[in-house]
């Protein structure tokens, strides 16, 4: 293979690898979240300081935050905002462990066992 067939060969492949990523399906993949999920509306405080439907609530040593993309997400660049969310307790202490910030489509979605 000569050097100039080589580079061909490299540009081709990465502009079907840039057209897969840039395709509407790959933002619409759905995500699953557990069952024992519990969706809520979490406004971001001082860190571990969050309000969760109103009340005053704390994060988890550890807890995960996820973004609507699905990245984990630093409370500090949440501070001073709110999402509608599916949240997890830590079964020991009952503080929020796992979060789920959704897309405005997936919060349209109702949750196992949550009113209509």
């Amino acid at each position: 293979m000569t050097h100039s067939a080589f580079k061909k060969s490299i540009f081709a492949i990465l502009f079907i690898a840039i057209q897969a990523i840039n395709t509407p399906a790959t933002a619409q993949i759905a995500r699953h979240f557990p069952d024992s999920a519990v969706r809520g509306k979490i406004a971001f405080k001082s860190p571990p300081q969050i309000e969760l439907d109103g009340k005053a609530d704390r994060l988890s040593p550890g807890a995960r935050i996820r973004d609507e993309l699905g990245m984990l997400a630093m409370t500090g660049a949440l501070q001073g905002k709110d999402f509608v969310v599916n949240f997890r307790r830590e079964a020991a202490t009952g503080m929020v462990h796992e979060v789920w910030i959704l897309t405005a489509e997936e919060a349209k979605v109702k949750l196992a066992g949550e009113k209509k």
